[in-house]
């Protein structure tokens, strides 16, 4: 992702599309910020094998509690669907599987990390909110840990996702919410990154994959209290 390189500009041949795929974007900021910032503390003391992850827990324990609300889950589901759908639609059938951005452009960037997690979306929400739902009847079951047993598992290639998650989720809520200022607020498609913004990106994804490092037990070892249970939902 440079931080000097500048994107195309648009035909605006889309723009009711690309309108509604910004202000869902938005819409999904508090989630996403929310969501990441637990991931990122999962690398935070205190260290306990015994209850690892206390912090990330705690926070993640706490935020359920708003969005899994009925009305807002439900809301924030049909959002989700609509701006990933958009990005999905503008990519194959608009853009002819073209990104439409100059090459390691932050707008390419914005479009690749938003392919990326269209292609993991639906298995990550399965496996964390409508699979324990079905096998255990409450998802609220499923803490950091979970993360670990999938590591230890599947092994490497899912910590790699993990990561490649996380990133790319930092990588499109930064960017992405730098999209819609520049677009609204400025009447101007993105332009170069500042170095600030750059690295500002770059410590959020080095943040996160120190929090996926914790998870797999890099840092401290990691008892899974809820082992038995994390078998019964994968096997």
């Amino acid at each position: 992702m440079s931080a000097d390189s500048k994107s195309k500009p648009s035909t605006g041949t889309d723009s009711p599309l690309r309108t509604i795929q910004y202000a869902t974007g938005m819409a999904l900021v508090p989630f996403a910020a929310l969501h990441l910032t637990g991931h990122f503390l999962a690398a935070f003391p205190p260290y306990d094998a015994a209850s690892p992850f206390s912090t990330a827990n705690a926070w993640i324990i706490a935020t359920r509690e708003l969005y899994h609300q009925p009305v807002l889950e439900k809301l924030g589901g049909l959002v989700l669907v609509v701006h990933l759908g958009i990005g999905v639609y503008r990519y194959t059938v608009q853009r002819k599987f073209s990104m439409g951005a100059i090459k390691n452009s932050a707008t390419y960037w914005t479009r690749a990390s938003g392919l990326l997690l269209a292609l993991y979306m639906a298995g990550h929400v399965y496996y964390t909110r409508i699979a324990p739902l079905q096998v255990w009847g409450d998802s609220n079951l499923i803490d950091y840990t979970y993360v670990t047993y999938t590591i230890r598992q599947y092994g490497p290639p899912f910590a790699v996702y993990y990561m490649s998650l996380g990133a790319a989720g930092v990588i499109h809520l930064t960017n992405g919410f730098r999209t819609v200022r520049e677009r609204f607020l400025n009447s101007r498609t993105l332009g170069r990154l500042t170095k600030s913004e750059y690295w500002a990106t770059m410590a959020g994804v080095a943040a996160v994959s120190s929090g996926v490092l914790a998870l797999t037990g890099y840092f401290f070892p990691v008892h899974i209290v809820a082992e038995n249970l994390f078998a019964r939902l994968l096997h």
